[in-house]
C-alpha cells in the first residue's frame, strides 16, 4: 500500500497527484497545474498541441500544396464555392424554418427593454452595484455564497448552464429559492473565434438555430428542475458573444448581461495573470466611482476557494460602507438609462 501511495505523489511538490493532463492523461498536481481554455494541462507545450489539434482540419488545408494539380484543384474549387455562399448571403437573409418560428411563437416574451441587445453597466446616478454569479462546471462555492449572502440581506444573480441545472439538482433548488437566476446556455459552448485568434466572429457551427437551441434547452431545464421560469437575461459562455449572436437571442426576448468588472476568481496561482484577492479588493475600492457595477463571480472553482468567502464578505462590507445597495440585474435594468 505504501509504495501505490508514493507513485501517487507529485517528486516536485510533494502534493497528491488529484488531476490529469486534459491532453495527455499525465498525472498532476496542483501545483503542476496550467489552467488553460478551462482545462487543466501539465505544460504549456500540452495546452498549446490541445489548441492547434482543435483546428486541424484547418492547418491540413491550409499546408496543403498548391503546386500540384489535386491541390490547385482544391484551393480554386474551394474559394469559388465560399464566394457563391457569400453571394448567396447578400440576396438571401438567413431566417429560421417555419417549426421553429412556429415554436417561439409559443413563448410569452415581454416587450419591455425591446432595444437592450447588451449591458455591460447599468447606466444610472443611483449608487447601485449587482453581484453575478457564473454556474457551469463547479458548484462546491453555492452553499457558503449563499449563507453570506443570506446573511447580509444582498440580492444577487445566477448565470447556470442547463448542464449544471441537471449535474446539481439540489443545489440549483437552493438558488432559485433565494435568488434569480438567469440563463448561461445549456452546455457552455465556444460562440466566436476569440479563444483562436482574439476576434469575435461567429464561429462556423454557431448559427441562430443553435442559439436558441441552447437557451431553451436551459430554460426547459430549469423549468422541469425548480418549477420555476427563468429570467430573460442571459450570458455568453467565457464572454465569446457579438452583435450577430445578441441579435438572434433577442428574437426570443433574452437581453445580453455582460460584466463592468471580472474578479477572474476563477483562476489559480500558476496563471500569468493571476491577481491575489487582496489585490482584487483593492483595486475595485480605487475605482472611485462604482455606480451601477455588475461584478463576474463564480459558483464553484477548481482550486481557489481558500480566501474567497474572506474577499466576498470583505467586498459586501466595504461598498455598504460606501453607501452602495445591492440589486439583482432585473430590478436594476429599471434604473438602466438606454441611450439612443
Amino acid at each position: 500500500m505504501s509504495k501505490k501511495k508514493l507513485r501517487r505523489i507529485c517528486k516536485k511538490h510533494r502534493l497528491p497527484l488529484t488531476r490529469k493532463c486534459f491532453r495527455c492523461k499525465k498525472p498532476i498536481c496542483k501545483k503542476g497545474t496550467l489552467r488553460k481554455y478551462h482545462h487543466f494541462f501539465c505544460s504549456k507545450k500540452c495546452a498549446y498541441l490541445w489548441k492547434v489539434e482543435q483546428n486541424e482540419n484547418l492547418l491540413k488545408f491550409t499546408r496543403e500544396p498548391l503546386d500540384t494539380l489535386p491541390g490547385k484543384f482544391l484551393f480554386y474549387s474551394s474559394f469559388t464555392f465560399f464566394i457563391g455562399i457569400f453571394l448567396f448571403g447578400i440576396f438571401n437573409k438567413p431566417n429560421l424554418p417555419p417549426e421553429s418560428k412556429i415554436y417561439i411563437k409559443k413563448i410569452n416574451v415581454k416587450s419591455e427593454n425591446e432595444f437592450m441587445l447588451d449591458v455591460k453597466r447599468i447606466i444610472t446616478d443611483e449608487k447601485i452595484v449587482c453581484l453575478t454569479f457564473d454556474g457551469g462546471s463547479y458548484a462546491d462555492r453555492v452553499d457558503s455564497i449563499i449563507n453570506i449572502l443570506k446573511r447580509e440581506d444582498v440580492p444577487a444573480t445566477f448565470f447556470l448552464t442547463g448542464e449544471f441545472i441537471k449535474k446539481f439538482p439540489e443545489k440549483t433548488k437552493k438558488i432559485a429559492k433565494n435568488f434569480e437566476v438567469a440563463n448561461h446556455t445549456y452546455s457552455h459552448p465556444h460562440l466566436t473565434t476569440f479563444a483562436i485568434n482574439q476576434i469575435h466572429k461567429t464561429l462556423y457551427n454557431i448559427d441562430q438555430i443553435k442559439i436558441l437551441e441552447e437557451l431553451i434547452r436551459c430554460e426547459e431545464t430549469f423549468e422541469k428542475t425548480t418549477g420555476k421560469k427563468i429570467k430573460r437575461i442571459w450570458r455568453a459562455p467565457y464572454g465569446e458573444e457579438n452583435y450577430e449572436i445578441k441579435k438572434w437571442a433577442k428574437r426570443i426576448g433574452y437581453t445580453h448581461i455582460r460584466w463592468t468588472y471580472d474578479t477572474k476568481d476563477w483562476m489559480n496561482e500558476n496563471e500569468k495573470r493571476f491577481i491575489p484577492f487582496k489585490k482584487v479588493l483593492k483595486d475595485i475600492l480605487n475605482k472611485g466611482d462604482l455606480k451601477g457595477y455588475i461584478f463576474l463571480l463564480h459558483a464553484g472553482s477548481a482550486g481557489r476557494n481558500d480566501n474567497f468567502y474572506d474577499f466576498l464578505k470583505s467586498l459586501i462590507k466595504e461598498l455598504k460602507k460606501r453607501g452602495y445597495r445591492f440589486l439583482s440585474i432585473t430590478p436594476a435594468l429599471k434604473y438602466h438609462k438606454i441611450l439612443m
